[in-house]
């Protein structure tokens, strides 16, 4: 292999530098047995898919256990839901029917059961839920392990300033490696929001994701530098370029410890303008993450998880259980729980019309979806009504794209309520209603939008992938997929302008809420919240602290006036400096 010194980028996941010397991490591939079975063979192999059904959950009991000793039980959740996972019926018994039915081995009808849960995540257009299908993969190689016999390995010794390099890393791999050596992760696949970059952000680790065919270019032992800030990996660095490598890491290891510092400090400009800082979370289990950072509530609590590929409609009792034990956690704080947001063919059974939806994205989805199907909305919203009764709650509307959606759901709700009362339980009966904006035309609409509800959140996501006709996971696209479009920036200065004419608050849940380089603009804007993942919440709050309204309002007209994104990009680069790039947080 030469030596000459090679950049490459991919995506920024976990912010830092990293100094050291590759160890590949191969996850030896399971060799998948097929087998067509006589009649008197489907009994015993359905035995086998059950009995390595316990055996992964044994392990799983196992590897918590661990995962609570060496990473703390911050992120314990995330081995909780590939334990959800091995429960669910969709998966379990649509196995035992595929050996039963096609007389096929275990192994093989395991395959097919989850490449149809592996297509489902594939069409759900947020990017958080596609990024659980690698829980769904390491779930089919745990059980495959098992039901070929293949051990897997338990323990990965370290040595001096380990890099790991893989093709994909899932949660339980980290409690393998010993952490004493290790300084930074690059993977060929993964997003921002994995579980593993989530937990690579909690623990500190400079991490590169999307690299695409690293993994088989590189050897163990090269020497490597990961700057998890910029997306760059550079392999075999001259001597010139490891020495200022180590001053930007001791650079950033100053600032970290500064950010620490300051984290449960207001989130206030130095001219007093007050913005909330909010946490975007799913499970109950990340509320101390939301509390650790000084976070000031949750400002997205996603619903989704709750519904994806059950085979039954979940309860409003479990739904509620889930809502309460989160709002009681929060409080006095607020906890606003965003409606399901799913398009209809990845929820239990629907009718054909809305199950078979040709595009996720376009089709029979939030609102929509809630609307004309009452038998999953009413459950919902009477568990969430029921556990305002126990803390601060707001519900929030997703995907809205006219004021007569939002009217029609109000009447809903209403009607909830009455039901609700004539029952006797108790509820708030001022719970703040909000609305997603989300698509250009509720943008459009915002000031007649913002009349019918409490507040307006932006989902800046959506909004930027349907104002520039850009599929968020598509890798053809992806250059034209930039926040720092001038329409994008344009719809959401109009939204909040328009929120606040009519004296209602709104916020920014999208991504670009916790990214460093946007939050002037939206500090310019004088939004009310911003809403992200708790470990953004500390970066964000010394961007605010660091800047005044005055001088943000006066980079934002600066940026409505440039034409092209890369003239903006360039002028926010000179106003920022180098500190406020984004940092993949």
């Amino acid at each position: 292999m030469s030596r000459t010194e090679i950049r490459r980028s991919g995506i920024p996941a976990s912010s830092g530098v990293a100094l050291g010397y590759v160890h590949l991490l191969d996850r030896e591939k399971v060799t998948l047995p097929k087998k067509r079975l006589s009649v008197d063979e489907v009994e015993a192999e359905v035995e086998k898919f059950d009995q390595a059904l316990e055996q992964a959950k044994k392990q799983l009991v196992e590897l918590r256990k661990r995962f609570s000793e060496e990473q703390g039980d911050e992120h314990i959740y995330l081995i909780d839901a590939q334990q959800l996972m091995l429960e669910d019926k969709s998966l379990t018994e649509d196995t035992r029917e595929t050996i039963q039915n096609e007389r096929i081995n275990s192994e093989w009808a395991l395959q097919k059961s989850i490449e149809r849960f592996r297509n489902m995540f594939n069409r759900i257009d947020d990017e958080y839920f596609r990024d659980r299908r690698s829980d769904i993969e390491y779930i089919e190689e745990r059980l495959l392990r098992i039901l070929v016999g293949s051990r897997e390995q338990e323990y990965v010794s370290l040595q001096r300033q380990a890099l790991v390099i893989a093709h994909d890393l899932a949660p339980a791999d980290m409690v393998k490696l010993n952490r004493d050596h290790l300084v930074g992760f690059v993977t060929d696949t993964g997003g921002r929001t994995s579980h593993t970059v989530i937990i690579a952000r909690s623990l500190g680790i400079p991490m590169v994701v999307g690299m695409q065919d690293f993994s088989i270019q590189v050897e163990n032992g090269d020497r490597i530098i990961v700057d998890g800030s910029e997306g760059l990996v550079v392999l075999n660095p001259s001597s010139e370029t490891w020495a200022e490598y180590e001053k930007r890491r001791e650079s950033f290891l100053d600032s970290r410890k500064e950010l620490l510092q300051n984290r449960h400090h207001k989130a206030e400009t130095k001219d007093e303008f007050h913005i909330r800082l909010m946490s975007n979370i799913d499970f109950v289990e990340e509320v101390p993450a939301v509390i650790n950072n000084g976070s000031e509530g949750v400002g997205l609590l996603r619903t989704e998880h709750l519904f994806l590929g059950g085979t039954i409609p979940i309860s409003e009792e479990e739904q509620f259980r889930h809502y309460k034990e989160v709002v009681e956690s929060i409080r006095p704080q607020n906890t606003i729980i965003r409606l399901l947001d799913l398009p209809g063919d990845q929820i239990f059974s629907l009718p054909n019309q809305l199950a078979t939806s040709r595009s996720s994205a376009l089709g029979i989805r939030g609102i929509r979806l809630l609307t004309k199907e009452p038998e999953i909305f009413r459950p919902q919203i009477r568990a969430i009504l029921r556990a305002s009764a126990f803390g601060k709650v707001s519900l929030m509307y997703p995907m809205v794209s006219c004021v007569e959606e939002v009217r029609e759901a109000n009447a809903f709700v209403a009607e909830v309520m009455d039901e609700l009362s004539n029952e006797g339980i108790e509820y708030d009966s001022d719970i703040a209603i909000g609305s997603m904006i989300e698509i250009p035309s509720a943008a459009l609409m915002a000031d007649e939008i913002a009349k019918e509800v409490s507040f307006l959140s932006i989902g800046t996501n959506d909004l930027l992938q349907y104002t520039l006709a850009v599929e968020r996971g598509n890798e053809l696209v992806a250059n034209l997929y930039e926040p720092l479009n001038r329409a994008h920036i344009q719809l959401i200065s109009q939204v909040v302008r328009m929120a606040h004419k009519a004296g209602k608050e709104v916020g920014v849940c999208g991504e670009v809420g916790g990214e460093p380089y946007f939050i002037p603009l939206l500090v310019g804007l004088e939004v009310n919240f911003l809403s992200m993942s708790p470990g953004s919440i500390s970066l964000a709050k010394q961007v605010i602290r660091d800047l005044t309204v005055s001088e943000a309002k006066k980079w934002l007209e600066e940026v409505l006036r440039l034409e092209t994104t890369e003239d903006i990009k360039n002028y926010l680069n000179e106003c920022y400096g180098q500190g406020l790039r984004s940092g993949g947080n």
